[in-house]
């Protein structure tokens, strides 16, 4: 007698998503002979048609995408922005242009996208999506966040400009699915779709900036989230939005060694940019809000000094300044652990500077510290640092014919500065703005440098640094004598 025993027979159904995949699973029963004739050239059963449920997801993510596409897409601007270099005599020489993507925010045009793209920016123009050009002037910059804003001009009545609908950042969760969509002009729109991968991502691209460096302090801040959609050069400043079809960030990196995408894109959290964005706006400069800290991410061996079980949260070193700082105010002490802020855990130091920096001056925060085995609850009123603008910086009364080739502007020191800066006497020439990419900044000036001397020979204004340096030919070496925080300094700069 042949027994009929009962065999389990998963029927998988795979709906292929993008990126990921949908299982769904059931249970058949079937006897062994059948199985048998099925498998030896019997009597089959006839297969089941694929089940309905899995396309009609697979159609209606497709559709999702479709429907986000079509909806934040014109709101998505291809950036090209233009300068002229000069030569030593200030003679023009070429035209250099520079391509990017930024996101219309407002209807009457402000346009966010990233300050590397604009940076040193002559001219700028703006295309949308249906062809509409406009030029565009320069609202605001950051370098420490690589915001910028821009304001499109000669609107025509009743532009109606199309405008993105902001997301919420902190609610993103790594595993959503994301696009990333630019607008760069030599290809038109991309759309690209993916995961987020990461949040939270320190990849040192602005904290390597000496511009980002002041009295030996890091301003940047570096919190991104990192996605697999693909983001390409040109499409930096443009949107990465959630299914919802919200803006949640601003395109702005790739990890590369090529200059091309390997993997990897990082955007910066929109409740960071927007938060930048509106300062600048109203004020064309931002006001950050700070704790007066000097901090460092916990690793396992000062964790377990310390009394915790697992490296979380930020160690307090130090206040700025010494004494009085916002924390020190608040009930902070050096040697704390920072667990939280409002709630919001934070494991390593530009995570809280990112969560600090959403806040505004005089804003109350719950700070959560760990200390001596306690978890302790202190409310910190916020103070204020002024970030500088870049294109803020006043110009010499004189412009100075190295400022271009150099990347450097210059000014007299006045009172105030001699003042502020320490110094004895009115002596040198305060060094005003370095700019990316110049030869003064990759001889090691920064902001603030005051230069004392060229090659020996005191200089005391502008007229007489320049004097100096129009007699050098170009590719000489000159040495530089600059004072910086109460230290002096010698720099060799080779003039092109």
């Amino acid at each position: 007698m042949m027994l009929r025993q009962p065999v389990k027979l998963l029927r998988l159904t795979i709906a292929a998503l993008a990126a990921g995949t949908l299982f769904r699973c059931q249970t058949q029963w079937i006897d062994r002979p059948g199985l048998a004739a099925a498998l030896f050239g019997g009597t089959a059963y006839a297969a089941e048609a694929p089940v309905s449920q899995g396309l009609a997801a697979a159609r209606q993510l497709n559709q999702a995408f479709v429907e986000i596409a079509g909806r934040v897409t014109p709101t998505v601007v291809s950036i090209s922005s233009s300068r002229t270099s000069h030569s030593r005599n200030r003679q023009p020489g070429q035209t250099l242009v520079s391509m990017g993507s930024g996101v219309i925010v407002s209807p009457d045009g402000f346009i966010l996208t990233n300050n590397h793209v604009i940076a040193e920016a002559e001219d700028i123009q703006v295309v949308l999506l249906d062809g509409r050009t406009y030029e565009a002037s320069v609202v605001g910059t950051d370098y420490t966040t690589d915001v910028a804003v821009l304001k499109a001009r000669n609107l025509e009545p009743r532009a109606n400009l199309p405008v993105i609908r902001f997301g919420d950042s902190d609610s993103s969760r790594i595993g959503a699915w994301v696009m990333a969509i630019g607008n760069p002009m030599e290809l038109g729109i991309s759309v690209t779709a993916g995961i987020i991968s990461a949040e939270s991502r320190k990849i040192d691209i602005l904290s390597d900036n000496p511009l980002n460096r002041q009295n030996n302090v890091d301003l940047s801040i570096e919190s991104f989230i990192q996605t697999d959609a693909v983001i390409n050069p040109g499409n930096s400043g443009g949107a990465l939005v959630n299914l919802d079809g919200e803006l949640i960030g601003i395109n702005t990196a790739i990890a590369s060694r090529t200059g091309l995408y390997q993997g990897y894109g990082f955007a910066i959290p929109i409740n960071l940019a927007r938060r930048v964005m509106e300062d600048l706006i109203q004020y064309g400069r931002v006001i950050r809000p700070v704790l007066g800290v000097v901090i460092k991410s916990l690793d396992p061996v000062g964790a377990r000094a310390l009394g915790l079980e697992n490296p979380q949260g930020v160690l307090i070193e130090d206040f700025t300044p010494q004494s009085g700082s916002p924390a020190e105010k608040g009930g902070l002490q050096r040697m704390d652990v920072i667990l939280s802020v409002e709630g919001r855990p934070v494991m390593y130091s530009h995570q809280l500077q990112e969560t600090i920096a959403k806040y505004h001056p005089g804003d109350i925060v719950e700070v959560t510290v760990f200390r001596s085995g306690r978890k302790l609850k202190r409310p910190v009123k916020l103070g204020s640092k002024e970030i500088s603008a870049e294109r803020e910086v006043k110009i010499a009364d004189k412009p100075l014919p190295q400022t271009g080739t150099l990347g450097m502007q210059l000014r007299n020191l006045t009172e105030t500065d001699i003042r502020e800066l320490g110094l004895e006497k009115q002596q040198g020439v305060l060094v005003e703005k370095v700019t990316e990419g110049g030869v003064a900044l990759k001889a090691g000036l920064l902001n603030g440098d005051v230069i004392l001397a060229v090659n020996r020979k005191p200089v005391n204004n502008v007229e007489e640094i320049s004097s100096l340096l129009d007699d050098v030919s170009p590719g000489t070496a000159v040495l530089l004598m600059v004072t910086r925080s109460g230290t002096t300094h010698f720099i060799g700069l080779e003039l092109p």
